[in-house]
């Protein structure tokens, strides 16, 4: 561009520009027109079409400018011999404060927005984390802001303002630190609680798996001491007659005792004993007394009422609780002399008959 008199600019062309204001002013290129109407052009559209959708100029325009501004002013104390650096130096730290405190808000709008996805996957230690470290350092900016609003660029200086920063830094540190102190007890907490609910349930399988173990043996156990007395038997008549009323005699002695197990084997070896009792004493007068006999028994044990044995079966059960171990070793222990038992008697019989 060159001026065609004192008031008046031939105008080539106008560069400089971004955005929508670079669009339009290359209208001007090749018109000559008055120096005040081009600078009032030029800056009625910097205003209407350098802004943002918010209505302020973008942060990039406003540093550049600012740039401007102080490149101008540099000049003009240039031209007077001035040290223009300082001012350069100014705008340039300022234009550089300006982008970085926008680029630090955009940063921090995003670990915002990192925390909410850690929040929603799972991990809220993490989120809780990243949002205090944003806090953290907005808390710190404030901190610096205010001071450099007090004192200017020598706020860094003041002892008073490292003293605050010292106390914020701690502060903030023991706090960061109680976040993490609450996860961790947390997490051994939860962890101590799924070993103790897997320890509980494996107690639990364990002793299911022991109850049903021992009742296995005490069936057997029932199995074979019916075993002397069954069809199968080869014992004789007299020598199963014994072993009924011998297994009877001894159930009974422990159910008058309050023993719960013998008293629910009492029906059925009464019911064996008597039969044999008819087999080997015939239907006289030793039958019938050997009837009555065991009718007597019955009426006792029926005597003893109900608490006897509730009593003695909460303990039994209590006990079963306690050391399924033992159970199982009893009823391992009660079929094998029940078995030894009738072993021997089988050897006695056989012996017996022999000899005869």
């Amino acid at each position: 561009s060159k001026f065609t008199d004192a008031t008046h600019v031939s105008v080539e062309s106008i560069s400089g520009y971004t955005g929508d204001l670079a669009k339009v002013l290359p209208g001007f290129d090749g018109q000559t027109v008055s120096t005040d109407v081009l600078q009032s052009q030029i800056s009625s559209l910097k205003t209407l079409l350098d802004v943002t959708a918010s209505g302020a100029e973008s942060i990039v325009d406003q540093v550049q400018d600012l740039r401007v501004q102080y490149q101008q002013a540099a000049d003009q104390a240039k031209a007077y011999g001035l040290d223009y650096q300082v001012i350069l130096d100014k705008g340039n730290a300022i234009a550089e404060m300006t982008i970085a405190n926008e680029n630090r808000k955009l940063e921090q709008s995003d670990q915002s927005v990192q925390a909410r996805y850690l929040a929603a996957t799972g991990d809220q230690e993490g989120a809780d984390l990243l949002n205090f470290d944003v806090s953290a350092a907005q808390q710190k900016q404030e901190l610096d802001d205010e001071w450099r609003g007090y004192l200017g660029d020598s706020y860094a200086s003041s002892q008073t303002y490292a003293d605050q920063m010292a106390d914020l830094d701690k502060t903030l540190a023991a706090e960061r630190l109680k976040i993490q102190a609450t996860y961790a007890a947390q997490a051994l907490a939860d962890q101590e609680e799924a070993q103790q609910e897997a320890a509980e349930k494996q107690a639990e399988y364990l002793s299911q798996a022991q109850s049903s173990v021992a009742s296995a043996f005490s069936n057997l156990a029932d199995y074979v001491q019916g075993l002397g007395t069954s069809d199968a038997s080869p014992l004789s008549v007299q020598d199963q007659y014994k072993l009924a009323n011998d297994n009877f005699e001894t159930d009974y002695q422990a159910a008058m005792g309050g023993d719960y197990d013998a008293l629910t084997r009492l029906q059925s070896e009464s019911q064996t004993a008597l039969s044999l009792d008819q087999q080997w004493l015939g239907s006289g007068t030793d039958y019938s007394k050997a009837y009555q006999d065991m009718l007597t028994k019955l009426q006792a044990i029926g005597n003893l009422g109900a608490d006897t044995f509730t009593a003695n079966l909460a303990k039994q059960l209590a006990a079963q609780q306690v050391d399924a171990t033992l159970q199982v070793n009893k009823s391992i222990q009660t079929m094998n002399a029940t078995l030894q038992r009738l072993i021997l008697m089988q050897a006695v019989g056989a012996k017996q008959q022999k000899a005869a």
